[in-house]
């Protein structure tokens, strides 16, 4: 895309524009003397003579030059074809907008249709940016470089956006824009007091109560467990009173017979309630010992992250997630 703009627009805009228009009643011409005209020109003329040369950056350089002498839109019209020639879209895209403050008026009307086309097929080279939020006082950086907060125009693509303020966690953001696209970034700096919380998983007293609850249990399995041994000790007196040389089993009474059913009961419940109050006593331990304070990890948006220990069929590895 670029080459084929460059082959449209290149020659018309350096060979139609040589020389600015420089009737004073003209917008772009107010306040500026003639010997600013005259010095501007003859830059702007080695500057043509550069581009022509195919020697970008002095023209670009030139360029700049002579806009400090007299902002002319045909001068910047120039400036954002050498940029282009240097693979600057942002920067060509921003002078161009600024050429066309005028209209075009300031313009061959060739070029000016050329410089048209340049404008939009730049349109697709970039993207804009607009950096809200908590960033005041704060330090930010796009792709390494410094950046203000507000609206910005970038190439379209992948960036990475640091925000840095101290006392604070550093905002970092990996963006993606669309060609002639528009996208907003919301800052939001979290303290490092907040990034630094600890948390319990529950709270203090359910790990005890699982773990009291299960000994409570246990206690009430060993009650039936003596209560159990006491009746079977009455059963053997029972049988040694009344049957000293054995009796046969439909002889025993009933009430003895009734002792040693209620002592199989009690050592049942009694062995299922040690059991289970056991494990339960061992749960609450493990859950006394997971409930310490922990540090809180959290994203650069006050997110906590936790990590999710995962396994499929190409291995293992963790998942973050994020909780509000």
């Amino acid at each position: 895309m670029r080459a084929l703009l460059l082959a449209a627009l290149v020659a018309p805009a350096v060979a139609h524009a040589e020389e600015p228009p420089v009737p004073s009643e003209r917008p772009w011409a107010k306040g500026v003397s003639e010997e600013q005209q005259t010095a501007a020109l003859a830059v702007f003329n080695r500057a043509n003579d550069a581009f022509a040369q195919n020697d970008y950056t002095t023209a670009t350089q030139l360029y700049r030059q002579a806009l400090a002498v007299w902002d002319h839109p045909a001068i910047r019209g120039n400036l954002a074809v050498a940029l282009i020639q240097l693979d600057q879209p942002v920067e060509a895209f921003q002078q161009l907008e600024q050429a066309f403050a005028y209209g075009a008026a300031p313009f061959d009307p060739h070029v000016y249709s050329q410089l048209q086309t340049n404008y939009k097929l730049l349109k697709g080279q970039i993207s804009r940016i607009a950096v809200i939020g908590d960033v005041q006082n704060a330090s930010m950086s796009l792709d390494g470089g410094p950046l203000a907060g507000g609206k910005h125009v970038v190439r379209a693509g992948a960036h990475e956006l640091v925000v840095r303020r101290i006392g604070y966690l550093t905002f970092s953001r990996n963006i993606v824009t669309e060609p002639d696209g528009d996208k907003t970034i919301d800052v939001k700096l979290v303290p490092l007091e907040d990034a630094s919380k600890f948390s319990r998983r529950w709270d203090s007293w359910k790990p005890w109560a699982v773990a009291g609850g299960g000994a409570a249990l246990a206690l009430v399995g060993v009650g039936f467990e003596l209560a159990a041994r006491g009746n079977v000790d009455d059963y053997e007196r029972e049988i040694s009173r009344d049957c000293p040389d054995g009796c046969a089993p439909e002889a025993i009474p009933s009430s003895v017979v009734a002792l040693k059913d209620r002592a199989h009961w009690e050592t049942r419940v009694g062995v299922a309630s040690i059991a289970v109050g056991g494990a339960a006593v061992a749960a609450g331990i493990a859950l006394v010992v997971l409930n310490q304070p922990r540090r809180l990890r959290v994203d650069e948006s006050g997110r906590v992250i936790t990590l999710v220990p995962t396994i499929g069929e190409s291995g293992a590895g963790f998942v973050a997630a994020g909780s509000f």
